[in-house]
């Protein structure tokens, strides 16, 4: 393990193997271990006047490759292995070998262990941001055009679209309409209002969102 960081941009550093051979040349103001398999270098920028006060930060193997050059914001590892990396407002996501996994102008990717999908957010206007949803082999599965967007039940989602929800599924096929306050998952059903309202009319869907009529 090992780890250094040069904030008054005076000392740099490499990495060396058991034999002195240079893996890494001493041209670093930071050096740490990123995964097994990467190792996270920083850089000052080199302009006298600058007044950046963070690295440019890059990625190189273990056997000195470059993987990443060092123009990045941000480089950290997501919990299935894949490195995100950010720039400016822009966000993207590789695997460890640096082929790229998706790469379309967001602002931000997480991944979401349930259901192991990579939620996606887009920037719209006045600062706000659209949510959509890619699989984990990086191909887009709902677009980034919902408010709000959480996985609800099965392969099923519930979003929301200014004041108002609905339920779509994994390949956005609306299920539930974008009209309702507020929507429950039942088991076998939906229960729905319209209203926020404590006494406002709750109506019961069936699982494929049509109206259940009351006996």
């Amino acid at each position: 393990d090992f780890e250094h960081y040069s904030w008054d941009n005076k000392t740099h550093s490499g990495l060396l193997d058991k034999d002195l051979n240079t893996i890494i040349p001493i041209e670093y103001n930071s050096i740490s271990k990123l995964t097994d398999n990467l190792i996270l270098v920083g850089k000052k920028p080199t302009a006298y006047n600058s007044s950046r006060w963070q690295y440019y930060y890059g990625c190189l193997n273990f056997e000195g490759k470059v993987i990443f050059k060092t123009d990045y914001d941000e480089i950290s590892v997501l919990e299935n292995g894949y490195i995100k990396l950010k720039k400016f407002r822009n966000c993207s996501i590789y695997n460890q070998d640096g082929v790229c996994l998706i790469d379309k102008g967001f602002i931000d990717i997480t991944w979401e262990q349930n259901p192991n999908l990579y939620r996606v957010f887009k920037p719209a206007d006045n600062w706000h941001n659209t949510v959509g949803l890619f699989n984990q082999n990086g191909q887009e599965l709902i677009e980034s055009k919902y408010d709000e967007l959480s996985f609800f039940h099965d392969d099923k989602f519930i979003f929301k679209l200014r004041a108002s929800r609905g339920v779509c599924d994994i390949n956005d096929r609306i299920i539930v309409p974008c009209e309702y306050h507020s929507i429950e998952y039942s088991g076998d059903g939906y229960f729905v209002k319209k209203d926020s309202k404590s006494n406002a009319p709750i109506a019961k869907l069936d699982l494929d969102g049509k109206v259940i009529p009351n006996n």
